[in-house]
């Protein structure tokens, strides 16, 4: 027999206006009550009726993510922080991968905006919103995470590597270098921009050349970065800014299999993503992002714009923090 909210309001001793607005998260319920409301709902084994609701608000509850490379724990730990926010506002989350191509995003784009999600949150590998405007319905919810882009005016949830950078490029000065490297990933990338801006404006301000030789970009998503590596190296780099956690994986690697040692003979500013990944990273300065506040901040901003007739656009940059542990070193 199916369980109804009726039943499971006679169970908590509340109404059933309160069992709907616990269910439905549409109105705050004390902490007391929402726990009352819950016990009844496992015991009696209540499950809503999601059509019926759907076809009565118009909502499908599901947010459709779209995301350049979902092997990417970056882009993992972004999926998993958004997805722990939705499925406790019993949204369900619709990830798509676009593997870098604009072709695939604009498409998934397509798809998610025809009407089968209330709205997308997108790390976009677009350059100009103008590409995209046309795709999506107007006042269509949508939250730009990671990545801006040129002419939109939407809601965003970025971090910044700015002041990040120029600290870890002044330890790196400190520690003797001059011929500071920069491997970067795709130019376009506004996440890129910011970084290589870092680069050069800290470089100039402590008067060392910005040498073209010593600046390089990978153009595709699965590069393993072995040539620019190699060929920064050979150009006398002694220290690398690495552009992201891939990069600074791939030079470690590459490090690794030249008996190249690190910190000792060339040193990094890279990425790191996990706490775990202390274990296995050699001794080098990297940038500690706050990933998951960053999707928690995206999913939560777009159930504002669901709940929100009329919401106003908000931007939110979170700052990363520049992790520093020599403690293995004898450097002072």
């Amino acid at each position: 027999m199916k369980i109804t909210m009726r039943e499971v309001a006679k169970k908590a001793n509340v109404s059933i206006a309160t069992v709907s607005h616990v269910v439905n998260n549409t109105r705050i319920v004390s902490d007391e009550t929402r726990k009352q409301v819950v016990s009844a709902i496992n015991e009696l084994h209540f499950y809503p009726d999601i059509m019926a609701r759907n076809f009565k608000t118009g909502r499908k509850h599901i947010i459709g993510l779209i995301v350049p490379d979902v092997s990417n724990s970056f882009f993992a730990k972004i999926i998993e922080a958004i997805e722990d926010v939705l499925s406790n506002n019993h949204y369900a989350l619709l990830i798509l991968n676009t593997k870098e191509k604009e072709d695939l995003e604009i498409n998934s784009i397509k798809l998610c905006s025809s009407g089968i999600v209330d709205g997308i949150i997108i790390a976009s590998s677009v350059f100009d919103y103008q590409k995209i405007e046309a795709t999506l319905p107007n006042s269509f919810p949508i939250v730009f995470i990671d990545r801006t882009m040129k002419n939109a005016s939407c809601d965003t949830v970025l971090m910044s590597d700015y002041e990040a950078i120029t600290d870890g490029i002044d330890i790196l000065i400190s520690h003797g270098h001059k011929k500071i490297g920069f491997i970067g990933a795709l130019p376009e990338l506004s996440t890129t921009q910011e970084r290589f801006l870092a680069y050069k404006n800290q470089l100039a301000k402590n008067n060392l050349e910005i040498n073209p030789e010593l600046i390089l970009f990978t153009h595709k998503l699965e590069s393993d970065n072995q040539i620019q590596i190699k060929q920064i190296l050979e150009n006398g780099c002694t220290a690398i800014v690495a552009c992201n956690n891939l990069i600074t994986t791939n030079i470690i690697i590459y490090c690794d299999n030249h008996k190249i040692s690190i910190p000792e003979q060339v040193e990094i500013l890279g990425y790191k993503n996990s706490d775990r990944m202390d274990y296995f990273l050699p001794e080098s300065l990297y940038i500690k992002q706050p990933v998951l506040q960053m999707g928690r901040i995206a999913a939560t901003r777009m159930l504002q714009i669901l709940s929100d007739e009329e919401p106003t656009t908000q931007n939110s940059i979170i700052p990363s923090a520049l992790d520093i542990d020599f403690s293995n070193s004898n450097r002072n």
